[in-house]
């Protein structure tokens, strides 16, 4: 009989934090599209890192957008709406002058190789995007869209990524509807030690000031790949459009609740809520509404009012 030598079972190797919240985005994505595509034929987010898909707005999905131009075509239909490619070529200018893709010091100093100044370009922008992806800021702005996924989805809360596009131009991260009722109950912009519910209220709070901004001065966020549901007695239709006067709020995590969720988190949606979850959750929750009480004090336009008085109905419900 020929010997066989009795190896230890082999070792799986630890995933890093990066691939734990890219397998929490993939799980998140995979059930909200399969829901999206029952009741529109089209997947509504991205997999890789759950945010909403621009050509789910094309014309050819059954949204509202022209998804490219004729070259040289001037006017004609939705001439005054930016086109999908105008809003990605918008998004690439931005990416390429963060990344400093332009400058040949950059490309040389990250040694990017290529034929032509665009692919050099390319290969920048390609290196910015990664690190940003896998940076701790955007692992935070992932890990607490999940959270809020993994709580509110079974009561009837539909919670996205923004579309890019709605990320570098008008400043918000993720949205939460109500399919219940169609209303949006937020955008929201998450961030990394940086916002505390001391600071609801303080004149010197850079973080207040700015919310103050975006919903007294501004009258909230405008999203042009938004979303709603229209709700009758036939049953649910997804809407996609354009939103205006959306309430803007900062979600906030500190390192050491981001390291515990981290810790903790399965990527299993249907995993029970373990007691750093629960928490981490109802802190989310309960700045919102602080955020909100302080912003009624600070008398908003009718608008916003209206939506963070809903807000406030919608936050009662979810304590329940």
């Amino acid at each position: 009989m020929k010997y066989k030598p009795d190896y230890p079972p082999k070792q799986e190797r630890e995933k890093t934090p990066e691939e734990k919240i890219d397998d929490l985005m993939r799980s998140m994505a995979v059930e909200i599209n399969a829901k999206i595509i029952k009741l529109t034929g089209h997947s509504l987010v991205e997999e890789k890192n759950n945010r909403i898909r621009p050509n789910f707005f094309s014309k050819k999905e059954g949204g509202p957008y022209v998804k490219t131009r004729k070259v040289g075509e001037v006017g004609g239909e939705d001439s005054s709406v930016m086109t999908i490619q105008e809003d990605n070529d918008f998004v690439r200018m931005k990416i390429s002058g963060f990344s400093g893709a332009h400058e040949e010091s950059e490309q040389k100093r990250l040694g990017v190789v290529g034929e032509t100044k665009e692919d050099r370009e390319q290969q920048v922008i390609d290196l910015w995007r990664e690190k940003k992806e896998n940076s701790k800021e955007t692992q935070v702005e992932k890990i607490i869209t999940f959270l809020l996924y993994k709580f509110l989805r079974e009561r009837g809360f539909l919670v996205v990524r923004t579309a890019e596009y709605d990320d570098y131009e008008h400043s918000v991260d993720t949205l939460i509807i109500d399919e219940n009722t169609g209303e949006v109950v937020g955008s929201f912009d998450e961030v990394l030690d940086s916002f505390n519910p001391e600071d609801v209220g303080v004149k010197s709070s850079s973080k207040w000031q700015k919310i103050l901004e975006k919903n007294v001065e501004g009258r909230g966020a405008k999203i042009k790949y938004g979303l709603t549901f229209e709700v009758s007695e036939k049953g649910k239709k997804l809407v996609r459009r354009e939103l205006h006067n959306v309430p803007v709020f900062f979600l906030s995590l500190s390192s050491k609740d981001f390291e515990e969720l981290l810790t903790e988190i399965n990527s299993d949606i249907n995993a029970a809520f373990g007691d750093a979850e629960i928490e981490i959750f109802n802190k989310l929750i309960e700045s919102l509404g602080q955020q909100a009480d302080g912003l009624l004090k600070e008398n908003p336009p009718t608008i916003i009012k209206e939506k963070i008085d809903k807000l406030q109905k919608t936050l009662i419900k979810i304590r329940q």
